[in-house]
């Protein structure tokens, strides 16, 4: 496997606060020859590091969505607002004037 994607398992990890799986990886990344750009880890750890990949990436992916809907709301609001509709939903159902 990459040593690269062994390297984002490992922050991954972190990231969503499985410490003792990015402990086992910083063990496993100390244990490999630095300049083999591959690192051989049993199977159970590489599908323990692909699925942290997309977990951490699920949690950041909804942070940012749980960040910008709120904002994109007070938008379509706003912008409603200037346009003097009063319902957002009817604006997007009946756009005419």
């Amino acid at each position: 496997m990459p040593q690269s994607l062994i390297e984002r398992g490992e922050k991954a990890a972190r990231y969503i606060g499985d410490t003792e799986l990015a402990h086992t990886i910083r063990v496993t990344l100390a244990k490999q020859h630095k300049e083999s750009p591959d690192v051989v880890i049993a199977s159970p750890l590489q599908a323990q590091v692909k699925t942290t990949i997309s977990l951490a990436r699920n949690k950041q992916q909804t942070e940012f969505a749980l960040e910008i809907l709120p904002l994109a709301q007070r938008l379509l609001k706003t912008a409603n607002m200037k346009s003097g509709k009063t319902d957002p939903i009817q604006h997007l159902v009946d756009p005419s004037p």
